[in-house]
């Protein structure tokens, strides 16, 4: 199983693969258009109370911690 997973993304490192592949999603979906699901989601902003206790980290939040704390915005 771990050789297939060292064929199938060349022997890179698997942290950085996953990475990469997570910003190229990012770019993929801000490309979509407005009314696409994803792109919708993405831009969401909700609104009216939150529950008590810590937030709930945030797929978004990941990205812009591996991209060095730089906003979605600035990465457009």
């Amino acid at each position: 199983m771990n050789y297939e997973l060292n064929e199938l993304i060349g022997n890179a490192d698997i942290v950085r693969f996953i990475k990469s592949r997570r910003i190229a999603w990012l770019g993929h979906v801000m490309r979509m258009d407005d009314k696409r699901t994803p792109n919708r989601i993405l831009q969401w902003k909700p609104i009216g109370t939150r529950i008590r206790g810590r937030p709930r980290k945030r797929w978004i939040a990941g990205i812009e911690a591996n991209n060095g704390n730089k906003t979605v915005e600035k990465a457009m």
